[in-house]
């Protein structure tokens, strides 16, 4: 790909939407975002027995 800029992944999906492109997917159960170091530690201490916050 070789681009070394930030992108704004908005802009990408505002194009998808205009072009009706794009589709979702509800889910019911929660997402964990292990993206930041809390996320993932929230989420290691759920599948570890522990309880995470809601």
């Amino acid at each position: 790909m070789g681009v070394t800029m930030p992108l704004d992944l908005g802009r990408i999906q505002e194009d998808l939407v205009r072009r009706n492109e794009m589709a979702a997917y509800e889910v019911r159960d929660r997402f964990y975002e292990i993206g930041k170091p809390e996320g993932l530690a929230e989420l290691e201490r759920l599948l570890g027995g522990g309880e995470a916050s809601a």
